[in-house]
């Protein structure tokens, strides 16, 4: 009788994958508030680039440039899904 000894763990790829998967998932992670080298060192004290603040002006006008492009996006979308149907109901009318 003849064995073959690749038969015998037909499931060890699948196996092997999940073990590599379940390692990718557990190995810990850095955010950017646990970043190290994202730090600036002003005077004695560290400051991260996170710990920046905006005064209500500058916050005022970044609301107001991200309704602009938000706008300006919506507009294109709109006006881009519009004639693509139009050209689609001069297809269907042609042929």
């Amino acid at each position: 009788m003849i064995t073959n000894d690749n038969n015998t763990m037909s499931f060890g790829g699948s196996v092997s994958a999940m073990i590599t998967t379940l390692k990718n998932n557990a190995r810990e992670r850095n955010t950017i508030f646990d970043r190290k080298n994202r730090a600036i060192r002003k005077g004695n004290k560290k400051r991260y680039v996170t710990d920046k603040k905006a005064t209500t002006k500058q916050l005022h006008k970044i609301r107001k440039r991200i309704k602009k492009e938000n706008r300006l996006k919506a507009i294109k979308a709109i006006f881009l899904t519009l004639l693509i149907l139009v050209i689609i109901r001069l297809l269907i009318f042609f042929l």
